[in-house]
């Protein structure tokens, strides 16, 4: 009886051998934070590979395998986010491995680089300027967009046009051209004997009035 069926022989005499098929396998994607598995081996060191993630393999009988891992690339681009010349190619990294920063080749009219960030509309620097960065992302492939920061001072004076008692000069921070940026103009009135102040404008022969004390001035 073999595996349950009867087999009847006539006159004479003969061998059977037994015959077995190992099962195959399908070598299995395992997981590691910023890694991916290259392939498995038979060693620690990968100086054995059996195949790769989702290969099948046919082992030989009990055996311990061992993921052969490789760090994850991964590259920076660099947006100019409103800049007016320069450009910058991506930069090529390696999860685990510290890289400084391309140095800034981006230019903006009237603004001051301040450094980079991930959200193109925040308003502070993320990262300095050619600073050692690492591990930005742990995805395999995957593309880090970098924004340019930008900040423009914008300083008000005052004139009092033949009077006195001009206010101080304002300064007011705009970034990245956001819309909004705003600065009250100053409450204090200069003074001209036997005139009446009447109000602000940016033309020093102009009798139109375009700002009063107190209202809000918006850069652009």
């Amino acid at each position: 009886n073999l595996n349950g069926t009867q087999y009847t022989f006539g006159a004479g005499s003969g061998t059977l051998t037994a015959k077995y098929e190992t099962e195959k396998i399908i070598l299995p994607t395992p997981e590691k934070d910023g890694y991916h598995c290259d392939e498995w081996s038979k060693d620690p060191d990968g100086d054995e590979p059996v195949g790769k993630p989702g290969e099948e393999y046919v082992p030989e009988g009990d055996e311990t395998l061992y993921p052969v891992w490789v760090a994850n690339s991964y590259k920076i681009k660099f947006e100019g986010n409103g800049a007016t010349s320069g450009s910058m190619s991506d930069l090529d990294m390696t999860y685990d491995t510290p890289k400084a920063l391309t140095s800034n080749a981006y230019q903006r009219t009237d603004y001051e680089f301040i450094g980079w960030n991930t959200n193109k509309d925040a308003q502070t620097a993320e990262y300095q300027n050619n600073e050692v960065v690492n591990n930005l992302t742990n995805e395999n492939n995957a593309t880090i967009t970098l924004y340019a920061m930008w900040r423009r001072t914008i300083t008000i004076s005052y004139d009092a046009n033949g009077g006195s008692g001009a206010p101080a000069s304002q300064e007011g921070v705009m970034y990245n051209a956001q819309p909004g940026a705003s600065i009250e103009i100053s409450k204090e009135i200069p003074q001209r004997d036997g005139y009446t102040f009447m109000g602000w404008t940016d033309e020093r022969e102009s009798t139109n009035v375009k700002y009063q004390s107190g209202e809000t001035y918006e850069f652009n």
